[in-house]
């Protein structure tokens, strides 16, 4: 059994905690943001020194892939070109499903272009105001989310670090285990359920499936306990060895 570390210090404690999931969504926050930005150009383009063609329909298309759901969707697609300040463009762009069912290859329909760079333009009325709402949802979705992982796992970190240091050295017991739904590596993760000489329950954070036996029902622990009651006490093996110079107090049988 390994020996406990050191202190862990509040951001290792947060890293433990995953607070590092919150960069998924802070990325995602960041990628449509970032669209929406671009869309946002294109449409003050468009409206400010936009220009509208007839467009003629080349290609139509569909194209399938599955969500995360597993379920199959369809995207389609239009290939078109127009011809603005002489010369002729041949684009191609996703459209709605009303817009592809009315069309057929040959027919012609409006685009509205930036008349500076016509590879800049809009095939279908409405798209790109939609695009911009739809992504800065997304963004402010997804950063709430991010910022809110980044709080609960800091508060925790913080939490786990102030009991630590603060509150009673106990000895505490054992008493089950939890098995979680969650997989690391494809092992099971549990947490170890236990009974301090007070009679607090409490437990701990992940424990490898792996090393499970380590700990068996009935084996002892040293734990750290918020002597208010008010926060949950700690396992020494998460948080580290509290330094001797802290001031809680050490309680013995």
């Amino acid at each position: 059994m390994d020996a406990p570390a050191d202190p862990k210090s509040t951001f290792r404690l947060f890293m433990k905690l995953n607070g590092w999931i919150a960069l998924i969504p802070l990325v995602i926050a960041l990628v449509t943001g970032s669209i929406t930005l671009s869309e946002g150009q294109k449409a003050q383009r468009l409206a400010d020194d936009g220009g509208m063609t007839q467009a003629t329909v080349i290609h139509l298309r569909r194209s399938y892939y599955t969500d995360s759901d597993g379920d199959q969707r369809t995207k389609y697609h239009m290939e078109y070109s127009f011809t603005a300040n002489g010369q002729t463009y041949r684009m191609e762009e996703t459209i709605g499903r009303g817009m592809f069912s009315r069309l057929n290859s040959g027919d012609k329909t409006e685009v509205r272009y930036w008349r500076p760079d016509p590879t800049v333009n809009e095939i279908e009325p409405g798209t790109t105001t939609t695009t911009i709402w739809v992504t800065k949802i997304a963004s402010a979705l997804t950063l709430a989310g991010g910022l809110f992982w980044i709080i609960r796992s800091w508060t925790r970190a913080s939490r786990a670090t102030r009991v630590r240091d603060r509150g009673d050295k106990r000895q505490a017991t054992v008493t089950h285990h939890i098995k979680t739904g969650v997989r690391v590596n494809k092992v099971p993760q549990y947490r170890l359920a236990w009974q301090d000489e007070d009679g607090v329950t409490g437990k701990s954070w992940f424990v490898s499936g792996r090393r499970l036996g380590e700990w068996p029902e009935g084996s002892e622990l040293t734990i750290y306990a918020d002597p208010a009651g008010k926060l949950p006490s700690v396992w020494e093996h998460d948080v580290g060895v509290r330094r001797e110079s802290s001031r809680g107090a050490v309680r013995r049988r």
